[in-house]
């Protein structure tokens, strides 16, 4: 029934339903929400999230843009425990 809801209401609405998004589609949006309201933290960490999800699915180029993204943010508003982590990330895969 579950499966036929989500097929109805991508029909008749164009987009899939919110719990049918894919981890990598939340965290761009998450992304693209945190840039209009202006919440630099969240959106670094979305960066970093979304750089660790590259990462596993072995797309380095994409998680080195991530990763180097969330490095540049954390660094203007000195987050230096996520800074760290960005960077831990960052070398693993250079």
């Amino acid at each position: 029934m579950l499966k036929w809801n989500v097929q109805i209401a991508s029909l008749t609405t164009g987009k899939r339903p919110f719990f049918a998004w894919s981890a990598e589609d939340h965290f761009k949006r998450s992304i693209e929400v945190a840039k209009e309201v202006g919440a630099k933290g969240w959106m670094a960490v979305s960066y970093l999230d979304l750089g660790l999800l590259h990462k596993a699915k072995k797309r380095t180029d994409q998680a080195k843009e991530c990763f180097s993204k969330a490095i540049k943010i954390f660094e203007e508003i000195e987050a230096e425990a996520f800074l760290k982590q960005a960077r831990e990330a960052l070398a693993t895969i250079e």
